[in-house]
């Protein structure tokens, strides 16, 4: 391994030195990645960005600045600047879905004989059951829902149970606010077949090319429209996987990449660059939905820098304790991302009358603790069983395949 003792450090306590890309020369064993500890740390960024960003609404009433022409309206209001960041909490969901793509593809490529039976079979166990759960209690038990139901509550639940919520603005926020990303999340399982049959036709290169530029003209194209005055895309479209398509698809494609041995396309690209870029992508009305690929671009370098070694964890310190915290945060994740909206939105909504604002944000951060704890119960009560389910069923379908052949 080269020697990373001398450099300068570029990125603070958490990632260090970066050497130059040349003085690379080995990394991790093809196929045998094993468990990658960094991608739970990674997951406790994400989620933590995801719970400052969904603080906002209950305190403000919006999570965004609004916009003052074509720009973002920064003298709208002097007590929400004070958590501005906050509001680029949304880009959390990136980072996920980075991680999704990356995971799902190095699943995939290590059981090859279970087909995509086995696939659909580990998907469905690894999200269905809890995503489940957590609909019937959002729906049906106070304090957020009830045993009555109409037919706006029956949309909702048949959207939600068949996860197509995403396709339609009046249903997207629905049950739980959170849940239109999973059934995005769904949809990218569902359309990542497609995805390799592109890269087996025409390469990894071609196929990010073409995921991109469909990702870029969605997102790029409905202002141009509404500047033109002309019909706008359809909510499905806008709405759909193929919004996020590229935004996934990069983290298979570096997985890939790593299990292969090999420097992805975009390393020499700077991290730092593109940090800027997300951020600034945010502040205007034409590139605002930019953001999102750009930050699942960061992601994408984060990890390949910490996978290579150009970047290293820290082992000691503050840093160390607050990135083992970050990781197993990270572990608990889907389950914190599940329930954590319905409880913000709850106790921020009880709350507006008596508080201003900030007062709001710091109370519900201050609920960290009881989310966190009901992410470790939903985790290990719902989540545990339901992955050993899922291996029992790959079991058996293997068994049968095996008195098959």
């Amino acid at each position: 391994m080269p020697d990373r003792s001398h450099g300068h450090v570029l990125y603070g306590p958490f990632f260090a030195p970066l050497p130059s890309l040349e003085k690379i020369t080995t990394s991790p064993g093809r196929a045998n990645l094993g468990h990658l500890p960094y991608l739970d740390g990674l997951r406790g960024v994400a989620i933590l960005t995801v719970l400052c960003f969904h603080c906002l609404h209950p305190a403000f009433g919006f999570d965004k600045l609004p916009w003052a022409g074509l720009m973002r309206d920064w003298g709208h209001s002097w007590e929400f600047l004070l958590v501005y960041p906050f509001s680029l909490g949304y880009l959390g969901v990136a980072i996920f879905f980075v991680i999704s793509g990356y995971c799902i593809h190095l699943s995939h490529m290590r059981n090859p004989r279970d087909g995509w039976a086995g696939f659909f079979i580990r998907r469905w166990f690894r999200i269905y059951p809890a995503y489940l759960f957590a609909i019937a209690l959002f729906l049906f038990i106070p304090p957020w829902g009830g045993p009555w139901m109409n037919l706006e509550r029956l949309t909702q639940l048949v959207a939600n149970l068949f996860a197509v919520q995403n396709l339609w603005e009046d249903l997207r926020f629905g049950i739980n606010p959170s849940f239109w990303s999973i059934a995005v999340e769904i949809q990218l399982y569902l359309i990542y077949p497609l995805l390799l049959m592109l890269v087996r036709r025409s390469g990894w290169r071609t196929a990010l090319i073409l995921t991109a530029s469909l990702e870029l003209l969605l997102r790029i194209l409905p202002f141009f429209l509404s500047r033109a005055g002309l019909p706008q895309l359809p909510f499905a479209l806008r709405g759909s996987p193929f919004f996020f398509w590229a935004s996934w698809s990069i983290g298979a494609y570096l997985s890939e990449i790593h299990m292969q041995q090999k420097i992805p396309l975009f390393a020499r690209i700077r991290f730092d660059l593109v940090l800027v870029l997300t951020v600034l992508s945010a502040q205007f009305k034409p590139t605002q939905h930019l953001a999102f690929p750009l930050c699942a671009l960061a992601t994408a370098l984060a990890m390949d820098r910490i996978h290579q070694g150009r970047w290293k964890i820290a082992t000691e310190g503050w840093a160390h304790w607050l990135w083992a915290h970050l990781s197993r945060l990270g572990v608990v994740s889907y389950s914190f991302y599940l329930f954590h909206q319905p409880i913000l939105n709850k106790v921020g909504k009880g709350l507006r009358e008596a508080l201003p604002p900030l007062a709001i944000v710091g109370c519900l951060l201050l609920l960290y603790p009881l989310v966190l704890l009901v992410a470790r119960l939903g985790h290990r009560y719902l989540e545990v069983p339901s992955i050993a389910l899922g291996r029992s069923a790959i079991t058996y379908l293997r068994s049968r395949r095996g008195l098959g052949s």
